[in-house]
């Protein structure tokens, strides 16, 4: 495909191999779809913003990998009720055009998730609802404003968000078979990390990247070791086996507010 044209799935699809779609700003699955292998979809041409839709309740299966590459303009994709036999591998690219990056999961269930997302003054916008993943989840939304909102379920070891100079405000509610270690690298900006209850946390590491940040304990009392550092200019550790909190200050000025638990484990 080129220029503007758009690619609409009205009728039923199946495909025996793998689909692969190129260059179009536009792609609407509106019917039944099966894709035995993988689903591959590329932007390289300048199409200006880009939208991957499938918003309706028809089936929609993918035996292997669904695999995203994007350009430098703005991204929407906005899946609901698809599984995925293998791997979601998506590159948003930076996101340079007009307009806010969306990717919004409803019922999706995969394997491994490796989400990335380019250099950009753009919000990168998660919205996650009853996601299933089997394996890890890997997320890296470099600069910019990012929201994510990540609710479902997560069978894996490791779920690990990276944000960059902006500001990252990330709602965690993701819960699984077994525990999970979660680590969130908010950096630069003035961030928040709201922890919900129900979450299957094995370990908790947290950089707020030092400025006055907030976070949220939706969660109740820790029963797993947890790392909190550079939040509002302390270190913070909590040792499960001890039963004990540190806290180092790590500049000489403090800014914000402070609540401990005098009974962190009960």
């Amino acid at each position: 495909f080129t220029g503007n044209d758009e690619l609409r799935f009205a009728d039923s699809v199946s495909v025996s191999g793998d689909l692969e779609i190129l260059n179009t700003p536009l792609i609407d699955f509106q019917a039944d779809v099966n894709v035995a292998g993988n689903l591959s979809v590329e932007v390289t041409a300048a199409l200006g913003s880009f939208e991957l839709v499938k918003t309706s309740a028809n089936p929609f299966s993918v035996g292997g990998d669904l695999i995203y590459t994007g350009n430098d303009n703005v991204d929407t994709i906005d899946l609901v009720d698809i599984t995925i036999g293998g791997d979601m591998i998506v590159d948003l690219g930076d996101g340079t055009g007009v307009g806010d990056q969306l990717f919004a999961l409803d019922n999706v269930e995969f394997q491994n998730l490796n989400l990335v997302s380019g250099v950009t003054d753009n919000l990168d916008d998660l919205v996650w609802s009853a996601v299933i993943a089997h394996g890890d989840i890997v997320i890296d939304l470099g600069d910019g404003d990012n929201d994510a909102v990540l609710h479902g379920t997560v069978n894996g070891n490791l779920v690990r968000y990276a944000g960059g100079t902006g500001v990252d405000n990330v709602s965690y509610s993701m819960s699984g078979a077994g525990s999970q270690n979660v680590s969130a690298w908010l950096d630069a900006g003035i961030d928040s990390f709201t922890l919900f209850d129900g979450s299957t946390i094995g370990t908790l590491g947290i950089d707020f990247g030092g400025l006055e940040d907030d976070f949220i304990n939706a969660w109740g009392d820790f029963t797993f070791d947890a790392s909190l550092t550079t939040l509002d200019f302390f270190d913070y550790h909590y040792d499960l086996a001890g039963d004990t909190l540190t806290m180092n200050e790590i500049e000489s000025v403090f800014v914000g507010d402070l609540v401990l638990l005098t009974d962190p484990v009960t």
